[in-house]
């Protein structure tokens, strides 16, 4: 029996499934819509994770609280849907294992730190990413979704910010963590095996595959003093074009570029520079002299459906942010919804 949640606001946005469903409404459980991942504060409980029905305009908030009876307790990294029945939330010391409609608890797996994303290849597979910690490594671990356990781990000389999946062919952003690394690893997804690594700026983290299955690494650089993001002594970021780790082409950016989206055609993408946000077609020779909008959001992801950008606004970084929608279709800002504390993606379901 599916659980019931009770006595949920529903903030407002985008087009309505009828004008009747625009008042409260208490969800039996969480199926097809936006699950945003509020990340929450170092040291709190707030991380969560809001659910958005972007057709209906309809959406709730903490839906692990209201689940559980209990918050997530930590910081929330990543958020992935085994096709299994399964959900799994992770934090970076621990997975929590959730139905993935009711989001009820039903186990979770520890036993490591620093993790920073899941990537599920399999409903019984999964990669996860780590980050510049001490204590057990870098790399990645190999997890077995339904013996609760790790059997093996890679890259341990690295420290992986991103993972993407392109056919049988996982892509690893090494960023470096406390030192500087430019590289990209390959595994082969079914064997585990290193299939090699090729160079493409410094601190990649960021991948999208475009329509002609090329992969575009964006390269956040490095920023030495944070008070001054034009200082000549920054190490400056680049978007590189690459095709079975040969590079095709190659941008310069500012250093701490950030949040690289690709529209659900893939023709399009869309990053952070210099803190405005550019739009760039895969075609291109030259990066736009004009920007897309003249911000940047903590975090971007495009419905793959819908072809709606989502931006990320953590505001205060202490306060509930809110995310931004617009319609890449329509070429129209559509609205804003209310989350939790320090939203940074978005996952679609």
């Amino acid at each position: 029996m599916r659980f019931f949640l009770s006595s949920i606001i529903i903030l407002l946005l985008v087009s309505a499934c009828s004008d009747d469903d625009m008042d409260l409404k208490a969800f039996e459980s969480f199926e097809e819509g936006m699950y945003v991942i509020n990340r929450g504060n170092e040291g709190l409980t707030n991380g969560s994770v809001s659910y958005y029905l972007p057709g209906c305009k309809q959406g709730t908030h903490g839906i692990f609280l209201e689940n559980n009876s209990t918050p997530i307790p930590g910081v929330l990294r990543d958020l992935a849907f085994t096709g299994a029945g399964e959900v799994l939330l992770l934090l970076p010391d621990r997975i929590i294992i959730a139905d993935e409609n009711s989001f009820v608890q039903v186990d979770e797996v520890t036993g490591f730190e620093n993790a920073q994303q899941i990537e599920v290849l399999s409903p019984n597979k999964a990669y996860v990413s780590k980050y510049n910690g001490p204590g057990t490594g870098f790399g990645i671990m190999v997890l077995d979704i339904s013996a609760r356990s790790f059997v093996d781990s890679l890259l341990p000389a690295k420290s992986v910010s991103k993972l993407t999946v392109f056919g049988s062919t996982v892509f690893t952003a090494n960023s470096g963590g406390a030192f500087v690394d430019s590289t990209v690893s390959m595994i082969n997804a079914i064997s585990d095996e290193e299939l090699g690594t090729f160079t493409v700026g410094p601190r990649p983290v960021d991948f999208e595959i475009d329509k002609n299955g090329d992969l575009w690494t964006l390269c956040e650089g490095v920023i030495i003093d944070p008070t001054d993001p034009e200082d000549p002594s920054n190490i400056p970021g680049r978007l590189v074009q690459s095709s079975l780790g040969q590079i095709l082409s190659s941008f310069s950016l500012g250093a701490g570029a950030r949040n690289l989206v690709i529209d659900n055609v893939g023709e399009n993408l869309f990053f952070v520079n210099r803190g405005w946000t550019y739009e760039l077609n895969i075609n291109a020779n030259v990066l736009p002299s004009v920007p897309f909008q003249s911000f940047g959001f903590n975090g971007y992801n495009v419905d793959p459906e819908n072809n709606i950008l989502v931006g990320c606004n953590a505001g205060t970084f202490e306060d509930r942010g809110e995310i931004w929608l617009y319609d890449l279709n329509v070429r129209d800002t559509l609205g804003t919804f209310q989350v939790g504390v320090v939203p940074l993606e978005v996952v679609f379901r």
